[in-house]
């Protein structure tokens, strides 16, 4: 029940330790290891020894050398790791170098049967080959596993810097081996037959060829902790090669991948780079410790639960979520926490007197839109932004021109028939009556606007608004010879409709007295026109 009780812990402790929690809002009286940055990410560069286990060998513990020839071979790689968590990781695998096995006399006083001999040889014989393998392996950190089990009271006090791990995988070996003659090294190249005529060595002794082949790759190792950075390792690794042709020669030729296994070790120190950047915050997972992650985590869950229950400020919203701790009292909020402000000008809807401030307007402290000339139309949308104090404006900010002084004179409004210019003969009289009142005022100016109904198409309409107008100047020009000067034509073809559905009265052109500031205005556009004239003429 103990070991069930410690296992169960173990996976409750490996699990919590890898729970992704924020930290913010803990408490910061130390830095917990939660407040860290964890990467799982390291390279290491290793190099070592190579030893076979394998039939061409004289002794299966101590390395042979005879004749120069040396069973110690040199060699290196490389490992990339991934860490899931502290404990538990995946690593990538790839080493390069040569192995070489020696069959050569028994040199030990129980008189048995040199090596060599016991192969079938009639010489001592040595193999040699380089190899390639690369793989893929399961990493396990045993500390962190041990960890886990530690009582609550007996967390660590200090930083670790011894690390046990170890690694079992799959992977593949590529070899070229030859078995050569230890004093002549010549090479044995096809199968031999002893005195009785047997085969030995079996499947064409002496050269394996070039032969790829699965292996299982197994491994124990420490490591130090030199940096945040760097670690300085140790590895034994075995591999178990499924074939036995590794040192070019088969004990079943009919079986050379189903019998024997030949085997071979590597052992070498490894410097290992651990990807954490240059953020101090940022440590290796792999040392990281379990045991005390989990209790910081659950700290920082307490003190979540607890921002969760509190509202500082009384708006509703947690201080979990409320990205505004400091709302004002009645203010509405979002769902954030943070004020509500209908016409996002700035100012919160609790302190603005002007909660539909257009877009795109400056405010005042109070969400009120600047206004510089007060004349009630906020800057945004001023067209005039000068206006007199006393003047009259329309929604655009524009001067309503004051209304002409009462003369009792009702300017008349000229109809037209269908898609004509032509002023009837009903006109006249009231034609007649707008001379007779410019003639007795001669600082009397008219504005005539030409309209036209709905049917037929906007430039065309626009035109025959123009065509009413002049007609209309026209006559009063022609017959009752007011000064052309005072009179202004303008079109509105279609787009001042008295009543669309019923087309004579839009058919019209409308007369009304201008004012002082329309007389200006009419004479600044005369002049502007000049000039635009004046310099198309140039060009």
């Amino acid at each position: 029940m103990k070991v069930f009780k410690s296992l169960v812990f173990s996976g409750i402790v490996l699990l919590a330790g890898n729970i992704p929690f924020s930290s913010s809002g803990q408490d910061t009286t130390r830095q917990a290891v939660s407040d860290y940055k964890y990467k799982g990410w390291a390279l290491t560069a290793k190099g070592g020894v190579f030893s076979p286990f394998t039939d061409v060998r004289s002794n299966n513990i101590a390395f042979s050398s005879e004749n120069g020839k040396s069973e110690i071979s040199y060699g290196g790689g490389l490992d990339l790791t991934h860490m899931f968590n502290s404990a538990f990781g995946l690593q990538a695998n790839f080493l390069y170098g040569s192995l070489l096995g020696i069959a050569a006399k028994n040199k030990s006083s129980d008189g048995g049967q040199d090596p060599f001999s016991s192969l079938g040889f009639s010489e001592p014989v040595y193999f040699e080959t380089d190899l390639i393998s690369g793989g893929l392996s399961a990493y396990i950190n045993f500390n962190n596993l041990a960890l886990a089990l530690i009582k609550a009271n007996q967390t660590t006090k200090h930083d670790r810097w011894l690390s046990i791990f170890g690694t079992m995988g799959v992977g593949v070996v590529n070899f070229d081996s030859q078995i050569k003659s230890l004093s002549s090294d010549t090479v044995y190249s096809v199968a031999q037959t002893n005195a009785a005529g047997e085969v030995i060595g079996g499947l064409s002794r002496g050269i394996s060829g070039t032969t790829t082949a699965l292996e299982v790759p197994f491994s124990l190792g420490a490591k130090l902790k030199l940096s945040r950075s760097f670690d300085l390792g140790l590895e034994v690794a075995m591999h178990v090669v499924n074939s036995d042709k590794l040192d070019a020669f088969v004990i079943n030729q009919s079986t050379p991948f189903k019998g024997n296994k030949d085997k071979y070790a590597f052992t070498g120190l490894g410097l290992t780079y651990k990807f954490v950047g240059k953020d101090k915050n940022n440590q290796y997972i792999e040392w990281k410790d379990p045991v005390e992650v989990m209790y910081d985590d659950f700290k920082i869950v307490k003190d979540q639960v607890t921002r969760l229950s509190t509202d500082t400020d009384n708006d509703g919203i947690s201080e979990m979520y409320d990205k505004e701790p400091n709302t004002p009292v009645g203010s509405k909020v979002y769902g954030n926490g943070t004020s509500v402000d209908t016409d996002n000008d700035g100012v919160i809807d609790a302190r603005d007197k002007d909660l539909f401030t257009p877009a795109g307007c400056s405010v005042d402290t109070a969400g009120i839109g600047m206004d510089i000339d007060k004349d009630g139309v906020p800057d945004c949308l001023d067209k005039e932004a000068n206006t007199a104090a006393d003047a009259m404006v329309d929604l655009h900010g524009v001067t309503i021109p004051k209304p002409p002084p009462n003369t009792g004179f009702i300017m008349p409004t000229v109809y037209f028939d269908t898609n004509s210019s032509t002023v009837k003969t009903t006109a006249y009289p009231d034609l007649a009556a707008l001379a007779k009142y410019m003639q007795l005022r001669p600082e009397v100016k008219v504005q005539i606007v030409g309209n036209a109904d709905i049917r037929g198409s906007e430039s065309y309409n626009k035109g025959l608004g123009t065509k009413r107008a002049n007609s209309v100047k026209d006559f009063l020009v022609t017959y009752y010879q007011i000064d052309e000067s005072r009179i202004v034509i303008e079109s509105v073809g279609e787009a001042n409709q008295l009543y669309p559905k019923v087309y004579t009265v839009n058919r019209r052109v409308e007369i009304q007295e201008m004012q002082d500031n329309q007389n200006n205005m009419q004479n600044q556009n005369q002049q502007n026109q000049e000039q635009k004239n004046q310099e198309e003429h140039k060009h």
